[in-house]
């Protein structure tokens, strides 16, 4: 399978998804925290240098329980299996917003508070950015498709140590990001992924995991399908 490099991820535009996260915040403009949130958004918008490499693979799901990509990559998570079930293509991506934002967030100048708002608005940007190269995806790729909500190690029974997987089957390097040996990925502001491209009305009641767990936790996902044309 061929990898797809793509550059132009306009951070402009994931700036104005990462708005729409901060929405209260925002409305409140004589605070402390907004002035922060604006600052560290310029910020951004100034250092990041968004990029990101993926590649399409088959899949093939046997027993609902476990997920092969290629036919020879497992990857070790019973739900996310359940997820690609009605799939017969998956998409490994990467993402990443550069080396600079994390030389940025470190610099001793900073005010904590700056710090760490300024971290999580890059943490904001970074899936921003991840929604925007799954759609950009899906609309070269996946036309008249579904796709599935996308998955990474460290997601509900995925292990992190797949990050090594992933990491293997794209040339990651290319776009400046490395993996240590406790599988965290430098620069720190990167999203490794899998998720799943099928018929939309198979996957409308399968595209998500989080319909599986009946925890009810500041990350569940609600809908069961990201996209569809």
């Amino acid at each position: 399978m061929n990898h797809f490099f793509y550059d132009n991820l306009n951070i402009y535009t994931a700036i104005k998804l990462v708005h729409k996260y901060y929405k209260t915040e925002l409305k409140q403009k004589n605070n402390r925290t907004y002035k922060s949130l604006y600052a560290a958004m310029k910020t951004i918008e100034t250092v990041a240098a968004p990029r990101m490499v993926w590649k399409i693979m088959p899949v093939e799901v046997y027993d609902c329980k476990l997920a092969v990509l290629d036919r020879k990559y497992t990857l070790d998570s019973s739900k996310c299996a359940q997820v690609l079930s009605r799939c017969d293509t998956a998409v490994v991506m990467a993402v990443t917003l550069g080396k600079q934002i994390d030389k940025t967030i470190n610099k001793s100048n900073l005010r904590a508070h700056e710090r760490t708002v300024l971290d999580e608005a890059a943490s904001k940007a970074i899936e921003a950015v991840a929604d925007m190269a799954q759609k950009h995806i899906g609309e070269t790729c996946a036309l008249n498709k579904g796709m599935t909500y996308r998955y990474s190690p460290g997601y509900c029974d995925w292990p992190i140590e797949q990050q090594g997987l992933l990491c293997s089957l794209l040339p990651v390097e290319l776009i400046g990001i490395s993996l240590s040996s406790t599988y965290h990925m430098n620069p720190r502001k990167t999203i490794t992924a899998v998720f799943g491209i099928g018929d939309a009305a198979e996957l409308k009641d399968n595209g998500n995991t989080c319909s599986q767990c009946s925890l009810e936790c500041s990350y569940r996902r609600h809908d069961n399908l990201l996209y569809a044309w």
